[in-house]
This record gives C-alpha cells, structure tokens and sequence, in this order.
C-alpha cells in the first residue's frame, strides 16, 4: 500500500507540474496532496500514540508480574 500512496503522490506532483497551464487540475492535485501529507502525518502520529499506549501496558503487566 506503501507503494500505490508513492504512487499517488508523484501523479499528484507530476499533475501540478503538468498543467501549469490549467490552473483548476493544477489546484485540484495541490489540495490532493496536500490531504495525502496530512493524512500521512496523521498516521504517524496514531502509530506513535498507539506505540506508546502499547509500553504502558507492556509496563503495567510487569509490574503486576514482579508482585
């Protein structure tokens, strides 16, 4: 999925490049790429905050163990 999100990125950056001259598609692409990086952003930071949610868990079945 990784790939086919690249993917849609580069189309996005090669269609604001592209139709310079077509100013209505050059801002449709912007917007979508702009909501691609937000989107992106976004899952990074659920990652993390689920990551850590994951430690304190982790954390808590130890010290529930060493008792």
């Amino acid at each position: 999925s990784s790939t086919t999100k690249k993917n849609t990125k580069s189309s996005y950056k090669f269609a604001i490049n592209h139709y310079s001259y077509d100013t209505t598609e050059r801002s449709l692409a912007k917007r979508k790429l702009k909501r691609v990086n937000r989107n992106e952003e976004k899952s990074l930071l659920l990652a993390v905050r689920h990551r850590s949610e994951l430690s304190k868990l982790r954390l808590l079945r130890t010290l529930a163990s060493d008792k």
